[in-house]
């Protein structure tokens, strides 16, 4: 108890640690030897203790007035302790002395104050010395015989037992040490592991604010671009009129395409983001983003697309992504190119698809290219403020080709261009059946139908009627402000198809959607149902899908995917009567 009550006051660094350790071995080698020095001994050695003790003080002073190093102050009274052990003992009989027990002390301060190598070492002298009294000893050098008288056995006694206190004392010292520091550790570890959690809870926390944020954020786009689309196609606007819809419908997009990056940045950096792999028709695919820039507002110069004769029509992919992907680089190629041409060539080497987009424009220096594809960066201060934007694209564009298990990279020369690359590996995909491919989607739905629309947001559902009107003036619209009265509807009504919007009071959509799966009676529990919803989180896309929707779309909602959604669902469930 003792031990362990001084021990609490015990430095925790190990310089400090080694300090006091070196004072206290100075303090008992020096208690030790005066003790000696006051038994009645052998007068031989009384001159060797007092030796000693004065190179002990000597050393202790050079030592706490900075002269000496830890290292030099040990050394030398471990030198001190050796050499005046070994004087007694080739004065006390030799190998048979019982001093000799003292000889095994020497190299433990070692351990704790010089490290391995210098405990070793001191190891080896003390048996080198035991080897040559060995030989002094045998060879008659050395007194053989040794008469005790009551001195000497009192010396022995004392010997015996400082050795014995020692060697307890220190290994005792160690252990509590060891005990000490594994319960530091322990406690570090729980507090790391509170840090750990807190640090998963704060994550989980951030990964639902941004989804939050980003749905709250793109439902108000959605009624904005929908309006705006309205006011471009059903109200007639004179000429400055309409260019400063356009410019709202622009500046809305550049804010959208600005929280979609920023969502996709944070569920890639948070591992949370998966690929939606299915068959893709590349060529399809290609000319849409072909289409897409050439009426794109940043693009200046003819975009053009080449493709190798061995690249396959059919690929198993996340259309989604790629297209991102591809669309970006696009963008960045005519962004800096005001003469000349952008090319996207796609071609097949070795079992990869390796996608190029090359330009014709400023080029990039080679001592920015390292900065190119990290967050937030651009190649320098004047690119950011002549083009804006915030740096995430290319950084979201190289991960997405890390979770596809693709490589990606540049080429460029200042004032000759650049060329971006990523490879892909090639999943091959046999050609989809009918039902499958787009060639249904591509025809327009003329057929009268009737559809559903159920959002608990009233904008939301006047957008969705313009949108829906718009598209398909035949179309007998329906609207219910919520789940129940959704499912109260269709008891009552004949519907063909469903738009239901994901996050609703009371009873939500993927609710809904199960409830009429398993409640209904046939056939109106094959009812098609298309999700409808603000997040862009994977893992909402694919609740709706498992609580038995037939398909899922974004808000805001794009034109041409909505048509292409919706009308393969027709196709499908009413093709055969169309």
């Amino acid at each position: 108890m003792a031990v362990a009550a001084l021990l609490r006051l015990w430095p925790q660094d190990l310089p400090a640690q080694r300090h006091v350790m070196l004072q206290g071995y100075l303090l008992l080698i020096f208690i030790t030897v005066a003790g000696f020095c006051f038994v009645q001994g052998p007068t031989a050695y009384l001159h060797a203790n007092i030796l000693a003790m004065t190179a002990m003080a000597v050393l202790y002073l050079l030592y706490m007035r900075g002269w000496l190093r830890l290292p030099a102050a040990t050394q030398g009274m471990l030198a001190i302790s050796f050499s005046l052990i070994y004087d007694i003992t080739l004065n006390a009989g030799g190998l048979v002395s019982p001093q000799m027990l003292w000889l095994g002390m020497v190299p433990v301060p070692a351990i704790f104050l010089l490290g391995q190598a210098a405990t070793l070492a001191w190891a080896g002298v003390v048996m080198l010395s035991v080897g040559l009294l060995f030989v002094l000893t045998f060879g008659g050098w050395l007194p053989v015989v040794f008469h005790y008288e009551r001195q000497h056995i009192t010396w022995a006694a004392i010997s015996a037992l400082c050795i014995a206190s020692n060697v307890f004392f220190l290994p005792l010292i160690y252990h509590v040490l060891n005990k000490r520091q594994l319960a530091n550790i322990e406690h570090r570890n729980a507090e790391l592991e509170q840090t750990r959690l807190a640090l998963l809870q704060s994550e989980s926390h951030k990964d639902k604010f941004m989804a939050a944020v980003g749905h709250e954020l793109r439902t108000p786009m959605n009624a904005i671009l929908g309006f705006n689309d309205v006011l471009r196609q059903e109200v007639s606007l004179q000429t400055d009129d309409l260019e400063t819809v356009n410019l709202i419908n622009q500046s809305t997009k550049k804010l959208l395409k600005l929280i979609n990056q920023i969502l996709d940045f944070s569920q890639l950096q948070a591992g949370r983001l998966q690929l939606n792999m299915g068959p893709t028709s590349l060529t399809g695919l290609l000319q849409h983003c072909i289409e897409a820039m050439r009426h794109h507002e940043n693009t200046h110069v003819p975009v053009v697309l080449e493709l190798g004769q061995d690249v396959p029509h059919w690929i198993q992919t996340d259309a989604q992504r790629l297209r991102e992907m591809l669309l970006h680089l696009l963008d960045n190629a005519c962004k800096f190119t005001s003469a000349g041409r952008v090319c996207l060539r796609v071609s097949l080497q070795q079992q990869q698809l390796l996608f190029e987009v090359i330009d014709t424009g400023t080029g990039i220096a080679a001592e920015l290219q390292t900065h190119i594809f990290k967050r937030f960066e651009h190649a320098d201060q004047a690119t950011l403020r002549q083009f804006g934007g915030t740096g995430l694209g290319l950084a979201i564009s190289k991960q997405l080709v890390a979770l596809f298990d693709g490589d990606m990279g540049l080429e460029s020369r200042l004032g000759e261009g650049a060329r971006f690359w990523f490879r892909l590996p090639w999943l091959r995909c046999d050609t989809p059946g009918e039902a499958q491919t787009l060639s249904h989607p591509q025809r327009h739905w003329t057929q009268p139908f009737s559809l559903l629309l159920v959002d608990d947001n009233p904008v939301n559902l006047q957008v969705a009627r313009y949108l829906c009107q718009s598209i398909w003036p035949q179309a007998v619209l329906l609207t219910a402000n919520s789940g129940p009265a959704c499912l109260q509807l269709l008891q009552t009504t004949p519907v063909d198809l469903v738009l239901m919007d994901m996050f609703m009071p009371d009873m939500d959509g993927p609710q809904t959607c199960q409830t009429i799966r398993q409640t209904f009676p046939a056939p109106l529990r094959q009812l098609p149902i298309i999700g409808l919803t603000a997040s862009t989180h994977p893992h909402d896309k694919q609740l709706c899908l498992d609580a038995g929707m037939n398909a899922v779309t974004h808000k805001p909602m794009d034109k041409t995917d909505l048509t292409q959604v919706v009308q393969a669902q027709l196709f499908a469930r009413l093709g055969a009567t169309a």
